[in-house]
């Protein structure tokens, strides 16, 4: 199977481009390329499960896993309890406007992807696990 630089180099061979810029520009094609298949598969395959323990004080902000595409879904679960709760996921203005004081807490009821590394969650719990 072929690798990353394998991939670059046949990608620059293959349209006969030697410019700098081109070269400069196809770590970005591949990586959109990787996001656009990953969402047009929508294969089960590529999910990935996992569990993330938060404590108080972080305002709502859940850092993911470097090798996440595509956030799913969010559950809540209190750590001492059963009950799963799945969270709604909403824009970032709508979570915003929601919940603007992220200092003080609630039971969660929605998420939104903050970048390609975070969510935030709102309401935010003081101790909770989220999977």
């Amino acid at each position: 199977m072929p690798n990353y630089s394998y991939l670059k180099t046949d990608l620059i061979n293959t349209t006969e481009n030697d410019s700098t810029e081109f070269a400069t520009q196809v770590s970005t094609i591949i990586y959109k390329t990787e996001l656009r298949m990953v969402k047009d598969l929508d294969d089960a395959g590529l999910d990935e499960y996992t569990t993330i323990s938060v404590s108080s004080g972080n305002a709502g902000t859940v850092s993911l896993s470097d090798r996440a595409r595509i956030v799913r879904n969010v559950n809540y679960k209190v750590s001492t309890g059963t009950t799963v709760t799945n969270l709604l996921q909403r824009t970032v203005a709508y979570v915003n406007d929601y919940w603007p004081v992220s200092a003080s807490t609630g039971t969660p009821r929605y998420y939104t992807r903050r970048n390609n590394s975070s969510i935030k969650i709102v309401p935010y719990p003081s101790f909770s696990t989220y999977s």
